[in-house]
């Protein structure tokens, strides 16, 4: 957050990269560092999700926060100069999406480098979803007030002429 404030004294940059991730998935990983109170790869139980009252508060205004950012970040670069990147993507195929940061930034590399690179991996960084029980993290009225949220931001993303982050009928079924 202190970055975000910092960036927020800034008119306009010349371009950005905007990383975009689920914004379900993001609020319980937040929610989990936050509350786990040991490193970020631990998880929190469920007694602290659904009807929980400082959770609701949390989504909602997380929620909020994710929709501004993004808007703002959009609204903030010259000629609209923004790489969009999912985070999902990411995951998927690391080494296409940094290829387009580095190919954005105009970075020069190898495919041997990058390969390299990414050969020495993440993993320390993630939580392993095999380490905790699974189970349903948010309420019907959060899944319905998250849907609306990213419906607002694929609109934003279309009104300055990028595609859609998310389709909610394919990444959202659950919710």
């Amino acid at each position: 957050m202190t970055v975000f404030k910092w960036l927020q004294g800034r008119q306009k940059f010349g371009s950005a990269i905007l990383l975009i991730r689920n914004p379900a998935d993001a609020i319980v990983a937040e929610w989990n560092r936050r509350k786990a109170n040991s490193t970020h790869t631990s998880y929190v139980g469920r007694e602290l999700f659904g009807n929980n009252s400082e959770w609701n508060t949390f989504v909602e205004h997380v929620a909020v926060a994710w929709r501004y950012y993004f808007t703002w970040v959009l609204k903030s670069t010259d000629d609209h100069r923004t790489l969009v990147v999912r985070y999902e993507d990411v995951k998927t195929d690391p080494a296409r999406e940094v290829k387009r940061m580095l190919t954005f930034l105009g970075v020069p590399f190898t495919d041997d480098e990058l390969q390299r690179r990414l050969a020495e991996g993440f993993d320390q960084f993630h939580r392993h979803h095999s380490d905790h029980e699974q189970f349903e993290h948010y309420t019907d009225h959060q899944k319905e007030y998250l849907k609306s949220v990213i419906r607002q931001i694929n609109s934003t993303l279309q009104n300055y002429g990028y595609e859609q982050a998310f389709r909610i009928d394919e990444y959202y079924s659950d919710l």
